[in-house]
């Protein structure tokens, strides 16, 4: 038997069409109930017509009433929506961010539930990933906050829970509609800054194409940073154990497992693949070389922003767009309000309406992008995060080793553009503002470039060149924009 609320829930397309369904599963042998009116509609029963006819009547009166709560409850949130977007406060749902609550129908924070809020901003923007989040919101026994009726009976957190949280711009006080519409940028009691949402989104971004284990990953400072000097695709962190062996005193021949790691293209790897970039370099002389010679000759120098003036040049060419289509619109009204070929120019009207729609979305998308640039905190506090957690590196508790790779995993995402592993067993360090340093395969530095101008004086005081002799183009040619 099939229990159902009503003969319009079986369809949505229509009276006939679920009258059509009760028919064919009877003939499949198929009993038919509808527990709002008791009726059971049997197999094998052919029924009376009006027991028939019942079918159509209930199917169609069901779904106008459905139709008519439907559209009531739109009318509802259309004047709500439209309250919210004239600046009105009041809590109109008993359902809101997990971290408020109603007092005298205004929300406001739970002061606990908003502390756990910036905690998790706080770890993510540090480099801690959604699952290493929920297994710390678990050890503290913090019960999860989810209102989903499948996670009610769960006492742990979720990925997709903490995932979304992270994204919600309620935390920063804005109402956003399903569809995306942001009707007021303050209705909410905000629990992060602007700045503080925008880094994570910034981390998110750079997260995104990053996947696999975390705490198999923690090891790579340059994961996501490291990319082949030759074909650009990403570099992959190996490992590679020798069988090895050392001499007593005594004469005895002690042998043993060494293991090494290094960098190298991953499209080299396959036979297949038509990047042919041999080279392959140590692991560690590539960290040890980028956090005690590159990110101190980083923080030295004073960088000009440019990437912000970039956005607000995209911004400046958009709006200089829109321009010349209003003002293609304004001839094309004055020219209907004269008589001209009403009909055609509507049609054009509309056409020039759209591209303006569409212009000003690309700006709002580019404000936006701007926003988290702008978020993201000088490089030279980047550089100073990184010189006080780098005595937990090699710590002998995993997790807190995990916690610093990751944390400054994160922070070389936004110093870095990338770390270039060459063909020519140089490796290229890349500052998203055109500085860059090459070494050789030891950590021996080779050469600078600012702006594309080689360097051949020295950087700054105290931070000399090496080997002046031994810099060359070639150890430069391969770095990608």
């Amino acid at each position: 038997m099939l229990v159902c609320e009503n003969v319009d829930r079986l369809s949505r397309q229509g009276a006939k069409a679920a009258a059509q369904l009760i028919w064919s599963l009877n003939e499949a042998g198929v009993d038919v109930a509808t527990y709002h009116d008791g009726h059971i509609y049997k197999a094998g029963d052919d029924g009376d017509l009006m027991d028939l006819l019942s079918i159509i009547i209930k199917g169609a009166l069901g779904k106008e009433e459905s139709f008519k709560k439907s559209e009531r409850s739109k009318a509802n949130w259309t004047k709500v929506h439209q309250e919210i977007a004239n600046g009105d406060k009041r809590a109109y749902s008993r359902q809101c961010p997990a971290w408020l609550d109603i007092e005298d129908d205004k929300y406001v924070l739970n002061e606990h539930r908003a502390n756990i809020v910036r905690l998790m901003y706080g770890w993510y923007n540090d480099g801690l990933g959604c699952l290493i989040i929920m297994r710390k919101l678990n050890e503290m026994g913090e019960k999860p906050w989810s209102s989903e009726k499948r996670y009610k009976d769960r006492n742990d957190w979720t990925y997709r829970y903490i995932h979304k949280l992270l994204q919600s711009r309620a935390v920063i006080g804005e109402y956003v509609t399903l569809k995306g519409e942001t009707l007021a940028t303050d209705y909410y009691p905000a629990v992060v800054d602007v700045d503080t949402f925008y880094k994570a989104q910034s981390v998110r971004k750079v997260r995104a194409s990053i996947g696999g284990d975390e705490r198999k990953r923690s090891a790579n400072l340059f994961l996501g940073i490291s990319k082949c000097g030759v074909c650009g695709k990403a570099g992959v962190f190996m490992k590679r154990t020798f069988n090895d062996k050392y001499v007593k005193q005594d004469g005895t021949v002690v042998h043993y497992k060494n293991t090494r790691t290094y960098l190298k293209c991953n499209e080299a790897r396959y036979k297949e693949s038509p990047c042919n970039n041999p080279a392959h370099i140590r692991y560690d002389v590539i960290e040890k070389t980028v956090l005690n010679k590159a990110l101190p000759l980083i923080a030295s120098q004073k960088h000009e922003d440019k990437v912000l003036q970039a956005f607000d040049l995209k911004i400046a060419e958009s709006q200089r767009e829109i321009d010349v289509r209003q003002k293609q619109l304004d001839n094309i009204v004055e020219a209907i309000a004269n008589g001209v070929a009403a009909k055609a120019l509507a049609q054009k009207a509309n056409a020039i309406e759209a591209e303006i729609e569409t212009l000003a979305q690309q700006i709002a998308n580019t404000k936006l992008e701007k926003d988290i640039e702008a978020a993201k905190p000088a490089k030279n506090q980047d550089v100073d995060l990184i010189a006080e957690m780098r005595s937990n590196l090699e710590s002998e508790d995993a997790d807190e080793r995990f916690e610093t790779r990751a944390r400054i995993n994160s922070l070389l995402s936004r110093l870095l553009r990338a770390v270039y592993i060459n063909d020519d067993r140089t490796f290229t360090v890349e500052v998203d503002d055109g500085f860059s340093a090459t070494y050789a395969a030891d950590g021996t530095a080779i050469g600078y470039r600012v702006a594309g101008d080689r360097i051949v004086g020295a950087m700054d005081e105290g931070f000399l060149l090496e080997d002046k002799d031994m810099i060359i183009d070639e150890a430069f040619k391969r770095v990608r924009a």
